[in-house]
């Protein structure tokens, strides 16, 4: 359901020595594409210290208001942001697509899976001539939510850690990376 936490499950793998700070971690639902003012930080969080080794930990945070969602863009796809960031410096970005339905037959595939490998019809504006569209849901409590994609997509940014030195090998692997 759309009005249920969301939850992530984090695992971080640091060198032997850990990291000096904490790292920031940032959820954000994207309201509209286009208009950024209606993003909503679903949590903002400091997690550590971050000891040496492989850490894990669950981020789990409020749903997004659908008050605060303009009612032509509560339903249909939209984007979910996980970032995280040390220092003030981002280093990681994570963004899923989500589809948002009426039900929760639409949020199943024929796999019986909730939402992978979807694929949606985008009728462009012009074209809409002729199409008649179901009436709305009124009550986000009856919306579901499901992924588009099992594979989010991943960007990560070079940033000065604890120990500049490490910084200089990790730049000729993300340079070299073919």
């Amino acid at each position: 359901l759309l009005l249920k936490p969301l939850r992530f499950e984090i695992t971080v793998e640091t060198q032997e020595k850990g990291l000096k700070d904490d790292l920031r971690w940032n959820v954000v639902w994207v309201g509209s594409a286009s208009d950024k003012s209606l993003d909503q930080e679903l949590e903002d969080v400091d997690v550590g210290p971050i000891k040496g080794g492989i850490s894990r930990f669950i981020l789990e945070t409020p749903p997004p208001d659908p008050k605060r969602i303009p009612a032509e863009d509560r339903l249909g796809a939209t984007v979910l942001l996980l970032t995280c960031s040390y220092r003030g410096n981002r280093f990681l970005k994570i963004g899923y697509y989500v589809n948002v339905c009426e039900t929760r037959e639409e949020a199943i595939d024929d796999d019986g899976d909730t939402g992978n490998n979807r694929t949606n019809l985008v009728i462009p504006d012009g074209a809409r001539d002729g199409f008649t569209s179901r009436p709305e849901s009124t009550d986000p409590a009856t919306f579901w939510r499901s992924l588009l994609s099992d594979e989010p997509r991943i960007y990560q940014y070079p940033i000065v850690w604890d120990d500049p030195v490490s910084l200089e090998g990790l730049g000729s692997q993300l340079h070299n990376s073919d």
